[in-house]
């Protein structure tokens, strides 16, 4: 397979996600499900290939999910919750692993 697109290790449980991609020359969104251990063939789509790049998992902190992060090497970044001010932190990465 040249180039694939997975969910990255540690998820366990089916994901859908909101993606882009071009349709005959129209830009398109879509609701995608993915599942776990699974690789999909990458297509084309420049459009489609930025969105699942662009696809971002935010949730609540904890020391266990930021170790398990860490474990599997998944990039993430801490970031305020915006909806309730700021006052909690959550954890923000990406959940697709793209391989062109």
């Amino acid at each position: 397979m040249s180039g694939y697109y997975a969910l990255v290790e540690g998820i366990e449980t089916p994901q859908k996600f909101n993606i882009w991609r071009m349709k005959n020359g129209t830009k398109t969104r879509e609701v995608m499900q993915m599942f776990p251990s699974k690789k999909y063939k990458l297509e084309d789509d420049e459009l489609f290939k930025e969105s699942l790049k662009g696809l971002r998992i935010r949730l609540a902190y904890s020391k266990a999910l930021e170790d398990k992060l860490n474990t599997l090497g998944i990039p993430f970044k801490p970031v305020r919750c915006q909806t309730c001010g700021g006052k909690t932190t959550k954890l923000e990465y990406c959940p697709v692993e793209v391989v062109e």
